[in-house]
């Protein structure tokens, strides 16, 4: 017996633009042992410390560098009407991605939440994330977005959001 389409579907079955429910993360990485906390709501993490005992240190994005070439960070969504996915790429998937200097994250703030993806080094630096639900409602593969998203008459990706972490140059970020 096949399921319902609606059963197994990915997509969005609403036809308005979602509600952004997620609020702004805040980063935290510990200095000692390297491992990153989120904060969502404005509710500050519990102490400073990290569980290894190290300090936690809040991460903080940097001014626009037109110069930097290798941080910029770029987005794609493909797939379908059923399926779909968005692939983030930094400096256009050339960012270095040796042990001393690389991407080690990319998180992707969307209308439900957040997605988080951890990046090896003997890859590209970039990362595929799905889409469900009232996030698949993202979609779309018009021309008009790629005019620009002053352009965009549909607005269905406002409020998204993209932050990239390098170990040297440290968070990177992207309203959509």
């Amino acid at each position: 017996m096949i399921p319902e389409r609606q059963n197994y579907t990915t997509a969005c079955m609403t036809s308005r633009r979602p509600p952004m429910h997620s609020s702004h993360p805040v980063f935290y990485r510990c200095e000692s042992c390297g491992s990153v906390s989120i904060e969502y709501g404005g509710c500050p993490l519990t102490g400073s410390k990290c569980g290894c005992n190290g300090t936690r240190l809040r991460l903080e994005t940097p001014g626009p560098d037109e110069e930097d070439r290798t941080h910029i960070l770029s987005y794609v969504f493909f797939g379908g009407a059923q399926h779909n996915a968005v692939r983030i790429s930094v400096g256009g998937g050339s960012h270095p991605m040796t042990e001393e200097h690389r991407i080690e994250w990319i998180y992707l703030l969307t209308y439900e939440g957040g997605q988080m993806k951890f990046l090896d080094t003997s890859l590209k630096a970039q990362a595929v994330f799905a889409m469900a639900g009232n996030d698949a409602y993202s979609y779309c593969d018009r021309s008009i977005c790629r005019m620009g998203r002053e352009h965009c008459q549909f607005q269905c990706k406002r409020g998204w959001e993209v932050y990239a972490y390098c170990s040297l140059h440290g968070l990177r970020h992207l309203v959509l």
